[in-house]
């Protein structure tokens, strides 16, 4: 219900319990104080149907009416003039709220400078880095990655395992296994790429497996 609305059907039922009021005191006037509903002359007035139903109309119209005004006070709208921008961490979201447009009301919501709001949507939208990406899939186990280098080796011989071994400071195939293993299966993979490697070959075991 919009508050203009409330407005006219309070005003209806102001109007209507003036009538019946009006009608009560040709009746008998009521003293003023007199919440009994005795007349002056002392004859009680009994109350008809018809007031006690005004009576319910104004005070529903009046309610109707502060609960409107409250709602609509409760609404923000950016008044700065200028772009306001907001971040929600735990929805992973950011917003540039133009001025006269309605402000939202979320717990930790936060605002931020422009510079921040830039960088969080620059953080958002970059692509995933090698390691990300391996670390959304299921990650080989420890002796199916040694098989792969195991290829690897077959294809370009020592160099081609040491690239792998030096990116995690190893001297040897067994110490890789206290390595970050998504870490390890993304280098592994990015040196299958560079070697041409679709699907890794059962290999002899080479010195540095030992």
């Amino acid at each position: 219900m919009s508050l203009e609305l409330s407005i006219n059907e309070l005003t209806a039922a102001v109007k209507l319990l003036t009538t019946v009021m009006s009608t009560v005191a040709e009746d008998g006037e009521v003293s003023p104080g007199n919440t009994t509903g005795e007349a002056t002359s002392g004859k009680r007035t009994r109350r008809t149907k018809a007031q006690i139903e005004a009576d319910n109309a104004a005070a529903a119209a009046a309610g109707a009416t502060t609960a409107s005004a409250s709602a609509t006070s409760s609404v923000q709208t950016n008044n700065t003039g200028v772009v306001q921008y907001v971040i929600i961490d735990k929805h992973n979201t950011a917003a540039a709220i133009q001025p006269g447009e309605i402000v939202p009301s979320i717990d930790g919501m936060r605002v931020v400078t422009q510079a921040e709001y830039e960088a969080y949507k620059a953080q958002k939208a970059a692509p995933a880095t090698t390691t990300q990406v391996a670390a959304q899939v299921a990650v080989p186990t420890f002796q199916e990655l040694t098989n792969r280098l195991v290829a690897i080796h077959s294809k370009g011989g020592n160099e081609a395992v040491m690239a792998v071994l030096s990116a995690f400071g190893a001297a040897s195939v067994p110490a890789l296994a206290q390595a970050d293993q998504a870490a390890l299966f993304a280098k592994i993979q990015e040196v299958e790429v560079k070697l041409g490697l679709a699907q890794p070959a059962a290999a002899p075991a080479a010195n540095l497996f030992g």
